[in-house]
């Protein structure tokens, strides 16, 4: 398991992205600010905004996750 943290910024020219993306992972734990909004997921060519639920974690399964001797291959459907 690997921590990572992105830092939020009110100033527009201070503020992270990432380009869109699937997880490669097996399982992603994502804990949101409740006060900021960042998370997004495209359904049907439109992008949604995912709410941040407070104290609530987010899970997603990520394009392979691998069980035993099998590897099962899951994309993510909304």
């Amino acid at each position: 398991m690997r921590p990572r943290c992105m830092l939020v910024s009110t100033q527009s020219d201070k503020v992270l992205g990432l380009k869109a993306h699937s997880d490669s992972s097996g399982i992603t734990i994502l804990m949101q600010d409740p006060h900021t909004q960042g998370l997004q997921v495209l359904k049907d060519e439109t992008w949604h905004q995912i709410p941040a639920l407070p104290h609530g974690l987010l899970v997603n399964i990520g394009d392979h996750l691998e069980v035993g001797k099998h590897c099962i291959t899951l994309m993510v459907l909304c």
